[in-house]
């Protein structure tokens, strides 16, 4: 039960110009001084009765009345009985006393008169605090209190803390701000913020990668060490404590300073703690590129080519493809490590294909045709040549029945009637065939449409930087420098 000190709030002619905490504070306090001091005149009243000689007792006893009667007045007007009686006049007193000095603490909702808004009554504010929202915030209040969930974040250890420091030297952030830079411009979007954080779970010297709170990569570093980063043969000559670069999945060492020029002789890349992170971290970044475009970024996309090229953009979205279809399709290109940074090809091409339908593998192969130069760009050797991988005809002939008679997927376009004999057959092979090539050489598996796009979600588990190409993608001026067939 509350104790309701003071009644009404006070209407004093002189309070506009103090805080309206401080008058209510003062009144309640006059209200209980009041009622102190007369159940102090009752009290004394009681005590002339007696202490006086019989012809006085008249005017003790009609102001003992009078007294009484301010008292009970006081008590009734001033504070709950129910307080008074049920747990005594000292409580009461103390309730009220505790109740009145919070509600002058209590911050009041003060508006300016010129945007129409009412002052908010404090029964509403009451039944705010009931349920533990303000009038003026209300639910959202309490959601933008929530911790935002990041994009990206970094987790690192303890150790790992000076890394980051600026302060103190770190470079790590300056490196992952030039990152973030160079893949906006590759990947042709642009890449959200890394959110930085310490973790006291993780090992000291170990850092993990989230993509919207799930982790999808961690690893453990060297501080006081390089990592030389080679072939099996040129790092196992070097003393130090073997591991693989979490990149890229290559044979490393740690080795102490004084062997970077050992390593460097025997061919080894030598790199240190805060460039194996970043190479980590922007490797991770470009195999979920699709994961981080969303409708936002798709719809910023459109919006800068809708400053440059109005019509491009309107005569494509919404009238032949909503936003979300067009996304889809950018998605699966970024998937398969293909920029969409030439978004106008991509948007021309899809203006070609959608009035013929809107399935995806359709519309993914379209843009690919559109990009053919810069898909065979990056695979390019030293002169110019590019490396492909050839199927056996025979090989080629089963997966082209495979993939146009099962049901496809209707987001992956993957058939559902897999042979699995077959793709094991076609992973061993391609293994059998990398492993002979040399590390230089990046071959593409040539495999004619829709089964490539089918081909490249089933081998994407094991291998997925491995390109499938469809002949159609490459240039006509382009050499070949074929390394073998798959049977």
């Amino acid at each position: 039960m509350r104790a309701n000190i003071g009644g009404s709030e006070p209407k004093l002619p002189f309070h506009s110009g103090f805080p309206r905490g401080m008058v209510i504070y003062c009144d309640r306090l006059y209200n209980l001084l009041l009622t102190s001091v007369v159940s102090l005149a009752f009290v004394g009243c009681v005590a002339l009765i007696y202490a006086y000689p019989m012809q006085s007792r008249v005017t003790a006893e009609i102001f003992f009345y009078a007294c009484l009667f301010c008292a009970c007045y006081a008590i009734v007007i001033h504070v709950d009985l129910s307080e008074l009686f049920g747990r005594g006049a000292f409580w009461a007193v103390r309730s009220a006393i505790q109740e009145l000095v919070a509600e002058a603490a209590e911050p009041r909702d003060i508006r300016a008169v010129a945007d129409g808004s009412k002052p908010v009554k404090s029964e509403v504010r009451k039944a705010a605090k009931d349920i533990g929202t303000s009038p003026s915030t209300g639910a959202s209040g309490e959601m933008a209190s929530l911790p935002k969930l990041e994009k990206l974040t970094l987790e690192v250890g303890f150790q790992l803390i000076p890394l980051v420091d600026e302060k103190r030297g770190g470079q790590l952030l300056s490196r992952l701000r030039a990152l973030r830079r160079h893949l906006s411009q590759e990947l042709g979007f642009l890449i959200p913020p890394v959110h930085i954080t310490d973790n006291l779970r993780l090992k000291p010297r170990e850092y993990l990668v989230s993509l919207r709170g799930i982790e999808i990569g961690r690893w453990q570093v060297e501080l006081s060490h390089l990592l030389a980063v080679s072939a099996p043969t040129g790092s196992s000559s070097l003393p130090g404590k073997e591991t693989r670069e979490p990149a890229f999945g290559v044979p490393a060492v740690w080795i102490t300073p004084d062997l970077q020029e050992s390593a460097i002789a025997a061919g080894c890349s030598v790199v240190d703690a805060v460039t194996v992170i970043a190479t980590h971290l922007g490797e991770l970044i470009q195999q979920h590129a699709h994961e981080l475009l969303g409708r936002a970024e798709t719809k910023r996309l459109l919006g800068g080519l809708k400053e440059t090229d109005p019509d491009l953009v309107e005569e494509l979205v919404p009238k032949l493809l909503t936003l979300g279809e067009t996304r889809r399709v950018l998605q699966q290109l970024l998937r398969e490590r293909v920029s969409i940074r030439d978004i106008e090809s991509i948007l021309e091409a899809l203006i070609e294909a959608a009035p013929s339908g809107k399935n995806l593998v359709m519309l993914v192969e379209a843009a690919r045709h559109a990009l053919g130069p810069r898909l065979v760009q990056p695979l390019l050797d030293a002169e110019g040549r590019l490396p492909v991988l050839l199927l056996d005809p025979a090989l080629e002939g089963e997966i082209l029945l495979l993939f146009s008679e099962g049901p496809r997927h209707p987001q992956l376009g993957v058939s559902s009637a897999l042979s699995v004999p077959l793709i094991r057959r076609l992973v061993e092979s391609l293994k059998e065939r990398l492993g002979a090539i040399p590390a230089t050489e990046h071959p593409a598996l040539l495999c004619p449409s829709p089964a490539r796009y089918d081909l490249k979600r089933l081998l994407e588990p094991w291998m997925p930087r491995l390109a499938v190409l469809d002949p159609a993608d490459i240039p006509l001026n382009t050499s070949l420098l074929p390394l073998g067939s798959i049977v």
